[in-house]
């Protein structure tokens, strides 16, 4: 069902065309790298996460810490 709405808002949503496909562990890995570069510790982004190791916890952290997304900046129209 995401994949279906961000299909449709694509074609329906000017600047939208570009905008890749995302997923839920994609915001899971967002959320953690954006606390981790807050300065919590890792041993709390773990028990947040459900991960049972803490090299689960960096491996999350390390694909995405370069590439933290900016907020959006495109206007939606209703």
């Amino acid at each position: 069902m995401l994949k279906r709405a961000q299909d449709k808002a694509r074609e329906k949503v000017p600047g939208m065309a570009d905008v890749p496909s995302w997923g839920f562990r994609d915001l899971k890995g967002k959320g953690a790298t954006d606390m981790w570069l807050a300065g919590e510790p890792i041993e709390r982004i773990q028990l947040l996460c459900g991960h049972a190791s803490k090299a689960t916890t960096e491996k999350y952290i390390k694909a995405r810490w370069r590439e933290t997304a900016q907020p959006n900046a495109t206007k939606l129209t209703g």
